[in-house]
C-alpha cells in the first residue's frame, strides 16, 4: 500500500488478522508498518498498542471457527481425508478468506477445489453439489457423480438437488459396482 493512500481502523485490524505476514511486519517493526499502511498518528498510536501474541491468538481463533464451519459441510471430505483434514484446511486459510453472507459455503467450496490432486478422490462430490446449490439455488439439479470407496469399490449414479418449501432435498440413485481385480497378461 503507497503511504498517500489512508487505511481506516477496522480495515488495519481485518488486515493483520487474516495475513500471517502483516503480522510479522507488525512485529518487527509497528511504526514501519503504520507509515506503509498510511495510517495518521492516531491510528498509528492505536497500532503500536497492540499485542502481537494477542493478534496471532485472535487470528487463530478465527481460522479455527472457519474449520469448524466448513468441515460442518463437509463431514464425508473430513473423514475421508483423516488426521490431514485440519492441515489441509490451516494451509486453505492463509491464502484464501472468504466474505459476504455466504462465506462459510464459499470457505467450504473453495477448501475442496484448492486441496492438492493428490487428495482430490477424497473428496464427496455430493457435498460440493449441495455447496454449489447453496450458493446459487434453483429449482433443480442433476449431477452425474462416480466415486470410490476406500475399499476400492467404485459408485456411478445420478445425484437430484431440488428445493421444496424453501429446504433443499436430495435423492441419489446409481449402482455401486464391487472392485473387480486386475488381470494380468501371461
Amino acid at each position: 500500500m503507497k503511504p498517500s493512500e489512508t487505511t481506516d481502523w477496522v480495515t488495519v485490524q481485518t488486515r493483520l488478522l487474516r495475513d500471517p505476514e502483516l503480522r510479522a511486519r507488525f512485529r518487527r517493526d509497528p511504526a514501519r508498518l503504520a507509515r506503509d499502511m498510511g495510517l495518521g498518528p492516531t491510528d498509528a498510536e492505536l497500532l503500536a498498542r497492540l499485542c502481537p501474541d494477542q493478534l496471532d491468538a485472535q487470528a487463530q481463533t478465527l481460522v479455527d471457527k472457519r474449520l469448524h464451519e466448513a468441515f460442518q459441510l463437509l463431514p464425508g471430505t473430513v473423514a475421508n481425508l483423516g488426521s490431514g483434514a485440519r492441515s489441509l484446511f490451516i494451509s486453505h486459510a492463509l491464502r484464501y478468506w472468504p466474505e459476504g453472507h455466504q462465506r462459510h459455503t464459499l470457505d467450504a467450496l473453495e477448501f475442496c477445489n484448492t486441496l492438492p490432486n493428490e487428495f482430490q478422490d477424497f473428496i464427496d462430490q455430493r457435498e460440493i453439489n449441495r455447496l454449489r446449490f447453496r450458493i446459487a439455488p434453483s429449482q433443480m439439479r442433476v449431477h452425474w457423480i462416480s466415486r470410490r470407496s476406500l475399499s476400492g469399490s467404485r459408485f456411478l449414479g445420478i445425484h437430484v438437488l431440488f428445493q421444496r418449501r424453501r429446504q433443499l432435498r436430495q435423492l441419489q440413485f446409481g449402482i455401486a459396482l464391487p472392485e473387480f481385480p486386475t488381470r494380468t497378461k501371461h
